[in-house]
């Protein structure tokens, strides 16, 4: 810290914790320091990490990665429209809060929280990545993959973006989350891999706590997962389509349904309703407070040739 700008995470490639990062804060020439308090899958969790790092085993696998930055993601504000009045930005690019000191919001519908905007009045120095309400630069503020971000832009000209990354190779891990008895919970989930992905493919189903609707196909009781166009259009967005896992009496009908659509054959396990870099919500039902795992397999051979 201090020698230069990038910002690294641990991300373990095999073993029981193959898909977890953890920010690494320092290290020597034999040893490596991860935050304490920050889990990327699930920011907001006061999760012990040494005992997370223990269940590593000696032979696991790890990889020392930079982390994106608005900076990189966007360097020197290439593909942003650029404001001139930090007082009214042109554009924004806004997340719900993701400090691990501070829960996330109980309930559903979470607003979004922060953001930043790319400022340009024609002074070299003041050039750069500001935070909304602030003018602090913060090129280096760190860009998390596992956070859905809102791109906004109040420019009456559309604008292309190039986002530069690559392909996973390992699988990946999210948290699923209650955060308070009996009440609903919006979890805001994003699509670790760059293939159009389906309902069965998924992981939802397999995840410890998921809730099966059992009463209705018309009156969902269970857990539900909500979809957004693509491309999408608009400020603040409404979901396009809701999904339910039906356990109905028997076997014959248990399949995946779309709320509106859910008559006995209109299965859509198969259907690719998960678009690359597309959020999506997961809206866990009224029950105990938990936190569960959704393990996310990796849906591709990334050796094959």
């Amino acid at each position: 810290d201090g020698s230069q700008n990038e910002k690294y995470y641990l991300l373990f490639t095999t073993g029981t914790l193959e898909g977890r990062t953890f920010d690494v804060t320092a290290n020597s020439a034999n040893s490596i320091t991860v935050d304490p308090d920050w889990r990327e899958d699930d920011p907001n969790e006061e999760t012990d990490i040494q005992t997370q790092i223990n269940d590593a085993a000696a032979t696991d696998n790890f990889e020392i990665r930079p982390h994106w930055t608005l900076n990189t993601l966007f360097p020197d504000g290439a593909n942003f429209p650029a404001s001139a009045n930090n007082n009214f930005p042109d554009a924004v690019l806004m997340f719900r809060t993701s400090d691990p000191n501070i829960s996330t919001d109980i309930g559903v519908n979470i607003s979004l929280t922060k953001g930043y905007f790319f400022f340009d009045n024609g002074n070299a120095a003041n050039r750069g990545w500001y935070p909304i309400g602030s003018f602090t630069k913060s090129n280096d503020e760190i860009i998390r993959k596992k956070i859905v971000y809102v791109y906004r832009n109040s420019t009456s000209t559309q604008h292309m973006v190039n986002l530069v990354g690559d392909v996973p190779l390992t699988d990946s891990d999210r948290t699923v989350r209650i955060l308070s008895d009996g009440m609903v919970q919006d979890n805001y989930m994003t699509l670790p891999f760059p293939v159009e992905t389906s309902l069965s493919e998924s992981g939802i189903l397999s995840m410890p706590g998921f809730t099966k609707s059992t009463g209705s196909t018309n009156s969902p009781n269970g857990d539900v997962v909500q979809i957004y166009a693509y491309p999408i259009s608009g400020i603040n967005p409404a979901p396009v389509a809701q999904y339910i896992y039906y356990d109905a009496t028997g076997t014959a009908n248990d399949a995946w349904y779309k709320i509106g659509d859910v008559n006995p054959g209109k299965s859509v396990d198969n259907v690719k309703i998960f678009n690359p870099g597309v959020a999506y919500v997961i809206r866990k039902t009224d029950d105990l407070e938990s936190s569960e795992t959704l393990k996310h397999t990796i849906p591709y051979n990334p050796f094959a040739p």
